[in-house]
């Protein structure tokens, strides 16, 4: 673990000098970040930076889940030394949902791109994968909804939005079918509205100037 924490905050320090140049990102919404350590924090995905932007732009150490195809890539020694977790989305990989429950368990934190995948139409989120609403259900760990709004462009202007953090314990443990499709609604609902805070921003903000 110790080892772990060393390399995601040595991979910090290197790589913010180069996303703050070349892909600047205004955060919003940064004192919805809970101080707990159990969190998931889930994310729309849109290109490779959105990974960069999470790991090095947001506060504290999680843990990534990745798909397998990562882990066999030429990145996969730094990336594996980083505690991340890949997964075989081929089927039901349970080691790896066994591996995100004991981190939870341990009051750990994951990084989770619930849409499995690229959204490659630059749109709305795709359909959600439940697994997200699965590892809550099971461990109570809060849900942190973040935005990333527009696919990264180098040097171009992009924003990364907090959304409320929340739980899942209203489901009192069981994660049957009903219930983390029920859970799994919640989680896309709460990251829609993380986009629409950064979209109220933007309209304020023009506002303000237009009064200016």
């Amino acid at each position: 673990m110790i080892f772990y924490w060393l390399m995601h905050y040595l991979g910090k320090i290197l790589m913010f000098p180069f996303l703050g140049v070349v892909y600047p990102l205004k955060i919003l919404g940064k004192k919805n970040m809970p101080k707990n350590k159990k969190i998931i924090m889930v994310c729309n995905h849109l290109s490779f930076v959105d990974v960069l932007q999470v790991w090095v732009r947001t506060p504290g150490w999680r843990r990534f889940l990745a798909k397998d195809e990562v882990g066999k890539s030429l990145a996969r020694p730094f990336v594996k030394a980083t505690g991340t977790i890949f997964v075989n989305r081929d089927g039901n990989d349970m080691k790896a949902v066994r591996k995100c429950i004991a981190v939870l368990g341990k009051g750990q934190g994951l990084n989770i791109f619930p849409e499995g995948t690229r959204n490659k139409s630059h749109e709305d989120l795709q359909e959600l994968q439940r697994g997200v609403a699965m590892f809550a259900i099971k461990t109570g760990a809060t849900i942190v909804p973040i935005n990333i709004l527009h696919k990264s462009k180098a040097f171009c202007k992009n924003y990364l939005s907090f959304g409320t953090p929340f739980t899942l314990v209203q489901f009192e443990g069981i994660a049957n079918r009903q219930n983390t499709e029920q859970g799994t609604q919640m989680i896309f609902e709460a990251m829609q509205q993380a986009k629409q805070n950064t979209m109220q921003f933007l309209q304020d903000k023009g506002n303000t100037e237009m009064q200016a």
